[in-house]
């Protein structure tokens, strides 16, 4: 695994939340039972797991180690694992259903997407922001 500088993680993170909407509303307009929709399903599994990961491992920290930005770490990685609980519950209920009986989830769906461009907005403008603040600032 290679070093990649903080700074151009935020992007990293912004390229990874238009793949995850992009998968997660590809199989919305597919059709939640079709195969299409279950593939693209599990690859936005993957990646939001990815993600999340990289989040924790990467950008938190420093907004932790940080006096002016501990406190919004705190209350955005809170709120994550929250909705990553929610978001992972989809994805294991889809699993479980099956495409031929998904149809029920279809509205949790239509939920989960709401779900992740709330929270998405929310990241790109104020928690990655105040992150480069604080990547930018001299030690």
């Amino acid at each position: 695994m290679g070093c990649r500088p903080l700074n151009r993680l935020t992007d990293t993170l912004r390229a990874e939340h238009s793949a995850i909407l992009r998968l997660i509303e590809e199989a919305h307009a597919t059709g939640i039972g079709s195969q299409g929709a279950f593939e693209s399903l599990r690859k936005s599994k993957a990646l939001i797991i990815a993600h999340l990961r990289k989040e924790e491992r990467e950008l938190y920290p420093p907004l932790f180690a940080s006096c002016d930005f501990a406190a919004m770490g705190d209350v955005f990685s809170a709120e994550m694992v929250r909705l990553s609980q929610t978001i992972i519950r989809f994805f294991e209920r889809y699993e479980t259903v099956g495409a031929a009986d998904s149809g029920e989830l279809a509205p949790e769906l239509d939920r989960i997407i709401g779900l992740l461009h709330t929270r998405i907005a929310r990241e790109e403008n104020t928690l990655y922001p105040a992150f480069e603040k604080v990547v930018a600032e001299p030690a």
